[in-house]
């Protein structure tokens, strides 16, 4: 999956005191604020809230001008059933290919086959 570039939360210190500048882009606006000085929330997370966040701390009267962190935020959706496809009737001797796919799961749900409760092996 390609990570969106980092929406930018930028923490600037002023000592005593902190102001934080806070530039949002996209979606986000709207359905962000800073708590507090130093945590971002986010409301009704959705799937396209996956991405790398960059946290930048500033201090005044500071050599290094910038300190920053990227963190990277995944929303996790749970699978939903899947659709399958299933042959109603096979030939003897002939292949049969039994297909199930769910596509709502993020990150991508790990799939396993069975055959009467007993499991199947892997391809390698």
């Amino acid at each position: 999956m390609a990570l969106r570039r980092p929406p930018r939360l930028r923490l600037c210190a002023r000592l005593p005191d902190f102001f934080l500048l806070l530039l949002f882009r996209g979606d986000l606006a709207g359905r962000a604020e800073i708590l507090g000085k130093t945590s971002l929330k986010i409301w009704n997370v959705t799937r396209k809230d996956s991405a790398l966040y960059r946290c930048e701390v500033v201090a005044r009267n500071d050599r290094k001008e910038i300190d920053e962190i990227v963190i990277e935020l995944t929303v996790q959706v749970k699978p939903v059933t899947p659709v399958c496809r299933v042959p109603k009737a096979v030939p003897v001797g002939k292949m049969a290919t039994l297909h199930c796919q769910e596509s709502e799961g993020h990150p991508r749900p790990h799939y396993s086959w069975y055959r009467n409760d007993v499991p199947l092996p892997t391809d390698s």
